[in-house]
This record gives structure tokens, sequence and C-alpha cells, in this order.
């Protein structure tokens, strides 16, 4: 939890590192007077402190090119010093005093360091394995033929080659001849326990061993004992120390408990950060101590539950997730420590949350316990922060979450609780006095289970339209209120309204899940309550507004959908209210496209006369759902687009509602699509304007709408190519939108289906758009100049090729694209040479381009990914020891 607590820590934590920079900077610059120190990005913290924090880098004009960029400048100047600085011919320093000396003395440090530790490591193994090969000697000198065969198995452990193999052979020979191993072999054996590769082979070898002869060997268990203690232990081993406590042996104090507990996560050894886990042979170790004194689990478990620090507490919910299913009488002891551990500091950054872990462990202990566990979150709530009472809400969402993640479907304990939670969910939507936040919570959790549950939900269904209720009223009155905007911050809108349309819009959510399951429950109540709301009253016409909504979801239903038509009728009619008829007329405009049998003839034309209402926010919604009607007569299609056409006009003054510009088209052109022969007349204008919107994408939806609906004699014409050209000089593409399913992409491929004749008819236009996107984007009009190589217009392609090369600026980039223009204009000029029968005059003209032919020069990189990670590994320890000093 605490996110604004681990907020400010982190601000603070930037702050120091920007006053470190600005500390270093003035002592790396004294190092060399050609290096720069270059702060590369920043934000809002770095102009405000006007201290370097962000991404910085080391320029220098002789530097080999190796370096990187990072927040922390010491790493940057320890990477870049190593790499670049040593016995540089260019070196100029400018005083003794800098932190280039210092980096390269350490680094000299660390590498001599190393490579004594390296030594010295070597060295002690060589005597370690001298000592045991001693002693194996002499064992394979008296033993018998099938004790020497382990003895060499065991000696193969000393062999790093061979060691891994080694303890898997330990394993079978285990359980085939327990008898045949030692007390050498198996002293031996328990000391490579901490081995991270093979220490877990080795300890199932001795586990074997322990089950065979009935009692696990004294050095076994002092090993495995040694393991629990450090930093890294194998399951396998804490499997061993299972059987151990099962079968009666001295239970561990609470430390050592507790250190049990927090050994997970360790599964595969190759993955250095893997999610945290409970691991078999830890629960298995962890049952066996419960069974017999389930106080020491509590203790441990309630004790790293308490360390502030996330990453060590995070291993007590991990296990408690899982040992509860299996020993439930663990739930209640910590349920108490594991509600107020949610108000400590969680990661601040993107790994595993150990508020998320801590829930799912609360969530495992509602299954169990749901009645004392609800009880106990209330009692919580009272004192939490709203934080902290966000988090005690996602105990429920987790629990939804969690019962449909495993295999099968989630069992009876679940179904049982979720009801419990659902109520719980509903008691604090209802609560006035709880923070809108919290309230927010609670709706997102009691959507995803009508998702997921929606038979648990529907024996609730009063109760969720009561939840509707209260917050639409809530909201309507603080609006009412609170006007203006925040008073906090001028000049913005306050928060609350938008937190309440959250709310809404989650229990509407639910309540059209519902309406897809139970339709009929849902329609019946919908009425009943639609009936009782006065529209004059603003709480209750708001409340109208959003239930009429919920009929669009329940005229999808078979039996319900021919009921929804006359209480939508009468939300059409309200005229008491714009704000339900605009609501009633979207309704209508989803059934025409989707159910429009369902919609009668008075209905339609209602629609159609609301074409010339005045108020806004009924003709825009009957100019929308006009893309979904299908006009019974000539006649009122020709009505109908009249009436839009005198709407674009009004609104064509208005370059802002650009958007029911785009519907009115749309409209127009639907309308159309019945009745062709007004395309022309009608839709056509429109989409003329649209493509000349200020707006790129209206413009680039207007041509591909033209494109797509036109009848054949104006759909590819000469007036489609000349808007298309003229388009792509007011609006130049950049990149991101050419790729083959993008529309400027799409509509520029168009070009290759027109006729000749309309594109000789544009030609102007063409030379016009090449010399406009040549300086911004040649590459844009090399494409348009093949639009002409495809219709073998050559002559044109000339002009244009020699436009390119003309209006190029300066660059190896542009000079590349340059000789390209050049190349396409001498393959043109020999096509025009050649159709005219000039053969010699072509074979001058590619003879002359030769040179040019032969510039293109492939680009090789080497790749030096190893020498960059070396760098960065050598850069970060002399930064560590520097910040030391």
């Amino acid at each position: 939890m605490a996110r604004k607590r681990v907020e400010e820590q982190r601000e603070r934590e930037m702050i120091d590192l920007g006053a470190r920079n600005a500390e270093l900077i003035p002592r790396l610059e004294r190092w060399c007077e050609h290096l720069r120190v270059k702060l590369v990005s920043s934000g809002l913290l770095a102009e405000a402190t006007r201290l370097p924090i962000g991404r910085m880098a080391i320029e220098c004009q002789h530097s080999k090119g190796m370096g990187i960029q990072a927040m922390q400048l010491d790493q940057v100047a320890a990477c870049f010093i190593t790499e670049n600085c040593r016995a540089c011919p260019h070196h100029r320093e400018r005083n003794p005093d800098n932190a280039g000396r210092e980096i390269l003395r350490e680094a000299e440090r660390i590498q001599q360091e190393e490579g004594k530790a390296k030594s010295e490591s070597t060295n002690a193994s060589r005597r370690l394995l001298g000592l045991v090969r001693g002693d194996l000697s002499q064992a394979l000198v008296t033993a018998p033929t099938t004790e020497q065969s382990v003895l060499e198995c065991v000696a193969r452990l000393e062999v790093p080659s061979q060691a891994e193999e080694a303890a898997k052979l330990l394993v079978q020979a285990a359980e085939l001849a327990a008898e045949f191993f030692n007390d050498l072999a198996r002293e031996v054996i328990a000391g490579h326990f901490p081995d991270i590769v093979h220490g877990g082979q080795c300890a199932e070898a001795m586990r074997i061993l322990g089950n065979k002869r009935g009692s696990i060997p004294p050095v076994a268990l002092r090993a495995a004992q040694h393991c629990v203690e450090d930093r890294f232990c194998h399951d396998s081993i804490l499997d061993l120390l299972a059987d151990f406590y099962t079968k009666g042996g001295d239970l561990p104090g609470i430390p050592t408990v507790a250190k049990i507990v927090s050994h997970h996560g360790f599964e595969n050894v190759n993955i250095i950060h893997n999610p945290p886990k409970a691991n078999p042979g830890q629960v298995r170790a962890l049952m066996a101590i419960g069974r017999r004194d389930l106080s020491r689990i509590v203790d441990a478990i309630n004790r790293l539950l308490e360390d502030p620090r996330p990453q060590i507490r995070m291993a007590a919910p991990v296990l408690v997730d899982a040992l509860v299913p299996q020993l439930p009488e663990l739930g209640m002891p910590i349920l108490d420590r594991l509600i107020r551990s949610l108000e400590l500091d969680d990661f601040d950054d993107y790994g595993t949350s150990v508020d998320v872990l801590a829930c799912d462990a609360i969530g495992e202990i509602f299954i169990q316990y749901p009645h004392e566990v609800k009880t106990h979150l209330e009692t919580a709530a009272v004192v939490a922060s709203e934080e902290g009472q966000e988090l005690l809400i996602k105990v429920y969402d987790r629990l939804n979450r969690n019962a449909d993640e495993g295999p099968g479907l989630p069992n009876d304990r679940v179904l049982a609780a979720l009801p419990i939670a659902i109520d719980a969910l509903i008691s604090v939507l209802m609560n006035a006095l709880q923070p809108l936040s919290v309230r927010g919570q609670a709706a997102d959790t009691l959507s995803h289970m009508a998702w997921k549950h929606p038979s648990l939900l529907v024996p609730r269904l009063d109760a969720l339209f009561g939840v509707l209720a209260i917050i639409a009223n809530e909201h309507i009155n603080f609006v009412k209120e609170n006007p203006g905007g925040d008073p906090n911050l001028p000049g913005l809108p306050r928060e609350e309204p938008y937190k309440y349309q959250h709310i809404e819009h989650e229990i509407f959510s639910s309540l059209e899940k519902l309406a897809s399951n139970s339709a009929s429950q849902v329609f019946d109540s919908t009425e009943k309550m639609l009936g009782s709301l006065n529209s004059k009253v603003p709480a209750q016409e708001y409340l109208k507004f959003l239930l009429v909504g919920l009929l669009e979801r329940l005229s999808g239903d078979h039996l319900v959908g021919p009921r929804v038509v006359p209480p939508l009728f009468n939300a059409l009619m309200d005229v008491e209210s714009i704000l339900i008829r605009s609501k009633a007329l979207a309704v209508i405009e989803h059934m025409l496209g989707s159910v429009g049998e369902l919609v009668p003839d008075n209905m339609r034309q209602m629609v159609v006369i609301y074409l010339r209402d005045p108020y806004k926010g009924i003709h825009k919604p009957a100019a929308s759902a006009m893309k979904y009607f299908s006009p019974d007569t000539p006649d009122q299609a020709k009505e109908i687009l009249n009436l839009l056409m005198v709407q674009y006009g009004v609104y064509l003054k208005d370059q802002e509602d650009d958007p029911h510009l785009r519907v009115l088209a749309e409209s127009a052109v639907r309308i159309c699509r019945h009745f062709p022969q007004f395309f022309s007349a009608f839709a056509l204008p429109l989409l003329i304007k649209q493509a000349r919107s200020l707006n790129e994408h209206s413009a680039r939806e207007a041509l591909e709408e033209w494109k797509r609906s036109a009848p054949p004699s104006v759909k590819m014409s000469g007036m489609y190519i000349r808007e298309v050209l003229e388009h792509f000089q007011r609006c130049r593409p950049n990149r991101d939108d050419w790729d083959a399913h993008d529309p400027a992409h799409r509509i520029f491929l168009s070009l290759f289906l027109c006729d000749t004749t309309d594109i000789v008819e544009n030609l102007d236009r063409f030379y016009a758009t090449i010399a406009t996107l040549t300086p911004s984007d040649p590459f844009r009009a090399l494409q348009f100049l093949s639009v002409l190589v495809h219709y073998e217009q050559y002559a044109p392609v000339v002009v244009g090729a020699e436009l390119i090369a003309k209006n190029l600026p300066p660059g190896p980039r542009q000079d590349w694209l340059r000789n390209q223009a050049l190349l396409t204009k001498a393959a043109a000029e020999v096509e025009v040479l050649t159709a005219s029968g000039k053969l010699q005059e072509a074979v001058r003209v590619l003879t002359a381009e030769e040179s040019r032919l032969k510039a293109y020069v492939p680009n090789k990189n080497s790749d030096k990914a190893g020498d960059v990670i070396r760098s960065l590994s050598m850069a970060d320890k002399i930064a560590t020891r520097l910040r030391r000093v």
C-alpha cells in the first residue's frame, strides 16, 4: 500500500540522485577538455529542482563509441572512461582533482581483487578435492566392490563438469541400493547441499536413504538446517526436513520456521527473478510443523508480516495462500496481521505486488470463514486510510478472480462465499460516507462478479437498481451544490462527477450482463422503475436516462425484444426531457442496425420528424440513426437527404463540430445506397466537402467512403484523383500513417486503379504534389512518381524526377534518394527515346548513368553486444565502489 508515501520516497531519491549528478559533473569535466556531460532527457522534477535528473550521457569527439545512457551519472562515467579513455592520445587533463583518475584507479583495483579471488578459489578447491580424494582412495582399497561404485560416483561430485550427472546417478543408486552408502559417502553428499546446481539432487538422495533406512542421517540434518539459515535453500532440502518433522523429530524454533517460510521461488535456478510461489517441499515441512504446533507457524508468519520491507514480507501471504486450504485453522490467528500489513509500503515498480498477494491470502481465509472475515474487514475499514479501504475491497476482487483461475470449476466453498462478498460490496456502495474511490473499487469488483457469476447477482437485482438510484441522486445533487471547477486547481473540472460516472458505468455494466442472462427479470424491474420516475425532477430524469440505455441490451433478447418497444416509445415522446429523448434515439439507432424489424413505422416516422428539431440533443442522434434507416420510398429518401444537407450546411460553419459533419456525410451515403440515383446530387457534395476538411482523418474517411460507395460512373473519376492529390498536398502522412492497413496508404494505392485518361488530366496536380512532398518526405514523392510509371507516362516521369532532384535538400540520405530519382529519370528518357526510334541516344543515356548505378554500397554493422554487456558490468562495480567512498 502507501502509494503516496512510496511516490514521495521515490521523489526524494530522485532529488538525491540529481544532487549527486550535479556534484559529479564538474569533476568529470576536469578530467579532459574534450569530455562533455549531456542531459539527454528530463521531466518536470528536473525542471522544478533545476537538477540533472534524467537520462545522462557523456560525449567526446575522440571516443570509440562505447558508452551508455542512464540516470546514474557515476555509472555512465565509469563505463565511458574505462572503455574510451585508457591510453587515449588526445587526452587533455584540466585538473588533477577529477573523477576520471578515481574511476581508472578503482577499475584497476577491482580487476586485481577479482584475479586474486579467482586464484584463491582455485587453490581452495584444489586442496579440498585433494583431501576428499585421499579419504576416498583409502576407502576404495578396503571397501567392497558395490561400495566402491558408490564412492567413485561420490568422488565425481568434486568435478564441476561431472557433478550434476553424478548427483542424478546417486539418486538412482539410493533407490536401488541404500545399504551401499557408508558414512563417508553420506558426509560428502551432505556437504554438497548448498550447491546451487546439484545440491537439490544430493538432498533428494539423502531423503531417499532416510526413508529406506528408517531415519535421516544426522549429518544430513545438520547440513539441511545450515542451508535453511542460508539465503538459498533447495526445496528438496525442505522436503527432507518435512520427513524428519513428520516422524516426530525436534521442531525448529520460530526464527527457523520464518526462514522456511521465506524460501520461495527457487524452482529454476537459471531465472534470477522468479515469481513467488510455495514449493511442495516447503509446504510439506510447514504442514508437518503446523499439525504438531500451529503456534510456531502463526508466530513466524506474524513476524514476517510486521517487517516493513516488502521483499521480506511477501513470503508470508504466499505461504498462507497455499497452507490455508489444507490447514484452515491457520487463517483466523493471522488475519488481523495480514490486514494491517496492507498499510505498509509496497514495491514502487512493476514487479509482484505484496498487497495483491496479501489480498489473495485474505481471500483464501474468506473462503473458509466468510462471515468472520467479512466482519474483520468491515472493522478494519473504519480506521483504515482511503487507500487501505480500497485494498480491503480488492480482497473480494481477488476472491472473484481466483475462483476461475484454477483447473476445473470453482468449488462449493468459493461459490458459497461469493454471495457474502456481494452483500458486502453492495453495502459499501450504498454507504454515502464511504470515499468515492472506495465505492468505485467496489463497483469494479461487483461488475467483475456479474460477468463471471451472473446467477449469484440475480437475487440481488432490486439492490443493484437501488444502488444505481442512490448514486445517480448523489451525482446530480453534488453537481447542483458544487457548480464551477475544482477550487484547488482553477481552470480544471472537479473530479467527483467523473468518479460518480465511473461507478454508474460499472453498475450499469453489471445490469447489462444480467440482462444477457435473465432478460425477463431485468426488463420487469426496468419497466417498473421507468414508470415511477418523473422527468421534471433532475435526479429522476438522470436515472431515467440511465435506465433507457438498458433497453438497448434488452432489445437483443428474442423474447423480451418486442416488449421493449412501448417503454422506448414513451421515452421517445417524453417532451419534458431532451436528455431522455436523445437517449431513446440512440437506442433506436442500435435497434435499426441490429433488430430493425422490431422498430414500428410510427417510431421510424418520429425519427425522421426529429431531424427538424431545433435542439442539438435531438436532431444530432436522429441524423446518426439515419446510418441504419431504410427509406420506404424515393420521396422519403429525398426528404431525409434534404434534411441532412440542411444540417450539414449549418454545421459546416462550425468546424469544431467535425464529428457530426462526418456522421451527416456517412448517413447520406448510407441512404444513397438504397437509392443510388441520389448519390451525385446529395452524398457526393458532402464527401467532397469532407475530403477538403482540415481534419486529415475526416478527409481520409471521406475519400475511402467515396472509393467504396460511389457508383461506377463517379467512383474513380478525374474528380476523385484531383481530391486525392490535393489531400496529400494539404495533409502529409508521417511514417506511422504509411503501412499496409492505414487509410492513407489505401487511398494512395487506389490511384493505381484509375483510367489513364483521368491520370493524364491531372498531371499538373501530380507535379504539384511531388514538388510539395519532396522537401519533407522525398520517399513519398518517389512513390507518386511510381504511379506515373505504372501508367507509362514516361515524359511526365522525367518532369517529376527533375522536380525531386531539384527540390531535395543536401544530405547523405537525400543524395541517395536524388540518385534514385535521376536513375528513374534516365530510365524514363530511355523509354521515350526507344519509343521514338532513337536507340543510339537511349544507349548514351544508359552509359552516362553507369557510374551512378555503382554508387550503392551495402551498410554493414558489427555486433558488439558482448563488449557492451561486459563494460556495463564493470561500470556498475566502479560506480558502487565510488559511492561508498
